[in-house]
């Protein structure tokens, strides 16, 4: 196996392809920019005070590297692809590489934060006696600035190896150690719920005699546990969506030899689509999940009448956990 000679850089692309990934830009700048824009409103007003935990700040540094995609990003996106279809806009080369750097640097950095979004949850879950003092906002702090440190200082190998190669590298080494940290908490967050709920069972039985009070203990914690699996299962089910499909591009265009360059040139702006789809979609998968979330962004939105979780959701939605979990996001 072996890396391909040619990117088909000098070759145009198919007439239809820059207009169709134009459109896209321009409907996913549409999204990102409302969406990851109201979870930092959300954070920063935070008009019930009940959003600045130490997780939720990890939350607003993906929202900040998603939108970072949608104000830089899908800008220089729309304005490369359609210079590459009506060839009169003539971006300088130098706009490429920014466009390029930007877009990777913010792909990155919003990875590395959702790999350190569920790091978290798996510490809050798995070792919850010790969450409050383990994650603080100055751990969280320097876990941020690490985030962008690391994400910005990769980028000098896209001038050293150029840009494909630079996407092999980024998909071989963040995204799957992302994936491969979802998958392991997923199974561990889960195989610790069920301990806890079958520990539960049996303080139970051995200290209440009715079944109408097993059952008061048992539902609550039942309740809890399908709505954090329920919550992982989203995020593990969206992150392969949106990434499986461009890695497999990343791989197709880096190694398939008998590909055309038509074919590439689809494979590249479908990589960049998929990526652009995460940074729209994500603050809608990891902050309207949250009631606290929903709650903040209705009452900006003035439109806290239609809030059902106010006054009855998050008495409702608690467990003993909660206290450390400070609300499953």
């Amino acid at each position: 196996m072996s890396f391909r000679s040619d990117s088909c850089s000098d070759e145009a692309p198919p007439y239809v392809l820059p207009f169709f990934t134009t459109a896209l830009s321009i409907l996913f700048a549409l999204v990102t920019i409302p969406g990851n824009a109201l979870v930092l409103v959300a954070v920063f007003r935070d008009p019930y005070g009940n959003l600045r935990t130490p997780f939720n700040y990890l939350v607003l540094n993906l929202a900040i590297a998603d939108l970072s995609v949608g104000l830089i990003v899908n800008p220089l996106s729309i304005i490369y692809h359609l210079d590459e279809g009506i060839k009169s806009i003539n971006l300088p080369g130098f706009g490429i590489e920014i466009e390029h750097v930007a877009y990777l640097t913010a792909c990155t950095a919003s990875v590395l934060s959702m790999a350190s979004m569920t790091a978290d949850r798996y510490v809050a879950v798995v070792h919850a006696a010790r969450y409050k003092a383990f994650q603080t906002t100055r751990r969280v702090v320097i876990t941020c600035t690490i985030i962008w440190l690391l994400s910005g200082s990769v980028t000098y190998l896209y001038f050293v190896i150029g840009d494909f190669l630079y996407r092999f590298v980024f998909a071989n080494v963040v995204v799957i150690f992302t994936f491969c940290i979802l998958v392991f908490s997923f199974f561990r967050i889960n195989l610790t719920l069920r301990r806890q709920r079958a520990r539960l069972n049996v303080q139970a039985v051995a200290s209440i005699a009715t079944p109408a009070a097993r059952a008061h203990q048992y539902v609550p914690n039942m309740k809890y546990e399908v709505r954090v699996t329920k919550m992982f299962s989203i995020i593990l089910l969206w992150y392969v969506v949106c990434y499986l499909p461009a890695c497999i591009a990343i791989y197709l265009v880096n190694f398939c030899h008998s590909c055309s360059c038509d074919v590439i040139h689809w494979l590249r702006d479908l990589q960049l689509c998929f990526l652009l789809l995460s940074s729209a979609v994500n603050p809608y998968v990891y902050a309207w999940t949250s009631p606290r979330f929903r709650s903040a962004f209705l009452k900006i939105l003035y439109l806290s009448q239609y809030d059902r979780a106010r006054g009855h959701g998050n008495a409702t939605m608690s467990s003993p956990t909660d206290n450390q979990m400070t609300s499953m996001r």
